[in-house]
């Protein structure tokens, strides 16, 4: 499928300079692992869309066995790096056995898929019946700055379009999965300069995915030039992140 192919590709071309650029998906997978009391569990713990591998870096020792995956074989050359099982596999399709896993992590990775009900049922079937889901994503209202100054220049719909909450939540119930806490946050992060915004987003390989054609050099700099400015003269880019604890039932 081309939409998969270019993901791996954007990601794994992005390895190299992944860990540069995020700190934000840093912060959230911090703050996941934590609401999923991650220090305290045990087990046998899927990593779905491990990038680098930066969980298995981040927590300390724990009675959790984890195995990490991703689509892009750059990044799981990176995370494979702490030692753990890493393999490289779409969320789509899982080469695990039924009810492999007493939970699954996933942070701000799903958004990426191209059908995400197939994507949680997936998920569903690795995680035995009473294990747990800890996720992340992103919501529309990300990067609304970027998307103002395409709309303005008629070239609306070039960026991801990220579902929004209630998509996701009705999707998690439909496929097995009781949605225990839940939380939306709004984060602002700061650039010197709009074409920034761009560096950072192409560092982490998160641009738009679809056969779109882009958007010449000089229609891109004329769209940056409508990039709303703070009073402050820095450039905002928003995130909008929704985090989610379930149990498989």
């Amino acid at each position: 499928m081309q939409y998969t192919k270019r993901l791996r590709q954007d990601f794994s071309r992005a390895a190299a300079s992944y860990d540069h650029h995020a700190g934000l998906q840093r912060e959230i997978t911090q703050q996941l692992a934590a609401r999923a009391a991650l220090p305290a569990a045990k087990g046998r713990w899927l990593d779905a869309g491990c990038g680098t591998g930066y969980l298995a870096r981040y927590l300390p020792p724990t009675e959790i066995a984890w195995v990490q995956v991703d689509l892009a074989e750059s990044m799981c050359r990176r995370a494979a790096q702490s030692g753990l099982p890493t393999l490289v596999a779409d969320v789509h399709c899982l080469p695990f056995a039924r009810h492999a896993f007493d939970g699954v992590f996933s942070s701000l990775a799903l958004q990426w898929a191209f059908d995400l009900e197939s994507c949680l049922l997936e998920l569903r079937r690795v995680t035995r019946p009473g294990g747990f889901l800890a996720l992340s994503t992103l919501l529309p209202g990300t990067l609304e700055e970027l998307e103002h100054c395409l709309t303005t220049l008629g070239e609306s719909g070039r960026l991801q379009q990220f579902l929004p909450q209630a998509t996701w939540e009705a999707a998690l119930i439909h496929h097995g999965w009781h949605i225990l806490q839940h939380d939306t946050q709004r984060h602002y992060l700061r650039f010197h300069e709009p074409r920034d915004v761009l560096t950072h987003l192409r560092g982490l390989g998160a641009t738009h995915k679809t056969n779109v054609r882009p958007l010449p050099p000089s229609r891109l700099r004329q769209a940056l030039t409508q990039y709303p400015r703070q009073s402050s003269g820095e450039t905002v880019a928003s995130f909008v992140v929704w985090m989610a604890l379930a149990r498989a039932v």
